[in-house]
């Protein structure tokens, strides 16, 4: 195969978000927004949202083109009883499939 037509290797990345209240409390059924942006980068890539479970973890994977400084980044909305938050991992190098955990917590 010429090198014009194979396709470059990727690098898998698992974010697993938990979202709490201020009490170290889960909070189920919340949507949370998982982005990543190339390091240097302005705009924020969108991974897409997904409802927190009962443990108030949400988890998605991206494909990521090439090994590089990533951000990452989960945005809660927030809702009447509860504000937005962001919560943030900056500077990760990602050289292979990696699993990352952030943790956001509300007041």
């Amino acid at each position: 195969m010429s090198e014009a037509h194979q396709v470059p290797p990727t690098r898998q990345v698992t974010l697993t978000a938990t979202l709490t209240d201020s009490g170290g409390n889960p909070l189920a059924s919340q949507a949370l927004d998982f982005q990543y942006q190339l390091q240097g980068a302005t705009a924020w890539v969108d991974i897409g949202t997904l409802q927190t479970n009962n443990s108030g973890q949400a988890t998605t994977t991206v494909a990521l083109p090439a090994p590089n400084t990533y951000n990452f980044q989960v945005i809660f909305a927030g809702t009447t009883s509860y504000p937005s938050a962001t919560a943030q991992d900056l500077g990760v190098a990602i050289l292979a499939n990696v699993v990352l955990k952030v943790t956001t917590v509300v007041a």
